[in-house]
Parts: structure tokens; sequence; C-alpha cells
């Protein structure tokens, strides 16, 4: 069994995979409370991973594979809080389509992924020995500053490297991302949420 928060298809507003079609999962629950966007920290998550229920596991990837569509990003909260069963799911899915999962990397997932994307969401750690992250995301959030950038920079070895917008929840803060890249440099490039411009989920 697995709980998930909710389901459903759009295109992918970040990162590398910016506009392609994809199926969401996205898991219950998280435990990166050192997340700046999590309640107990400024509040401004944009996921409602609190709420969720218990599905079967190959009922999931049912439905991802009924979908149609070629691509599954599993997502949460944090999605390697229920690190069994995410490998389960992972593996199910891959009989017939592509994986992507976004995480803060705080575990290692214990089955390949064809996308892997690692937000540290407040961690200044360091990347899972063994694990190839395809693509880090850095919130632009109140104290990230270039200091920060190049420690996760130093901790966790990636293809590709952006920083995203702030949403305090009424205003998406632009500015200060571009301004954190042009001062950071590369290999740091600014990814705005396009899915807030396109209205879509």
């Amino acid at each position: 069994m697995i709980r998930v928060a909710e389901e459903f298809v759009s295109l992918q507003g970040e990162g590398q995979h910016i506009g392609r079609p994809m199926y969401f999962v996205r898991l219950a629950g998280c435990s990166v409370i050192s997340c700046l966007m999590h309640p107990k920290q400024l509040g401004t998550c944009d996921s409602d991973w609190q709420s969720g229920r218990m599905h079967g596991v190959e009922d999931v990837a049912a439905r991802c594979f009924d979908s149609g569509v070629p691509w599954v990003c599993i997502t949460g909260g944090e999605p390697t809080d229920q690190p069994e069963a995410l490998a389960e799911l992972i593996c199910r899915v891959r009989r017939a389509q592509r994986v992507s999962v976004q995480t803060a990397g705080r575990r290692a997932i214990a089955a390949p992924v064809d996308s892997l994307c690692v937000s540290p969401k407040g961690l200044k750690g360091r990347a899972i020995q063994g694990q190839i992250t395809h693509e880090i995301k850095v919130t632009a959030a109140p104290g990230v500053d270039v200091e920060y950038l190049k420690a996760i920079r130093s901790g966790y070895p990636a293809s590709s490297y952006y920083v995203v917008p702030y949403d305090d929840g009424g205003e998406i803060l632009e500015g200060a991302a571009v301004d954190l890249v042009l001062a950071a440099g590369d290999p740091w490039r600014l990814s705005l949420q396009s899915q807030k411009y396109a209205k879509i989920r």
C-alpha cells in the first residue's frame, strides 16, 4: 500500500522536462521540517501533502498506464518517506513508462529512475553515494544566497542546476531568483514555474 495525496495529468512546469506531459503522483507525508516552505517554517508549500489516502501500489501503477502519458512524475510531500512502496511503484511503472522522481534527497531510492530531481529544501548535506542526480532545483526563498548555492553545488553533483522563484502565497518573486542566478553564475540557470503562469496544476 502507498499513501497518495493526489494524481493528475499535467505539464511539467520546471527544470529539464519543462512543458512535457506527465502523469503526476503526489505522495502524502513530508518529514523534511528543515524545508523553508514547511508549515513549521514559512508555511507556503504549494502541495497539499498533509492529506492523503492509502491505495494499492498495483492500482496506482495501473492508473499511470491508463493515462496514456509516457512519463510519470512521483513527487510529494517527500516520496522517500515511503521507501518500500516507492520502490515497488517505480518498478511497476517502469515496465511501460518512464519515471521522474522529485525529492529532497534525504534517502536513497531503491529502484532505478529515468530522471531524478533533488530539491535540498534547506538542507546542506551531500548527495547519496551511488545515486545519480539529473537536476538540482533550489527555490529562491528568504535565506537562500550565493553561499548556499555554492554549498549545494559542492555537495550535489548533477547534470543541471536551477533556481526557481519563491511564491510567498500571493506574489511570485521572480526578481530575487534572477538576481541570485546572476550572482551565482554558471551552471545555475533560472527556471520559471510555468505551471503557475499557465494556471495549470
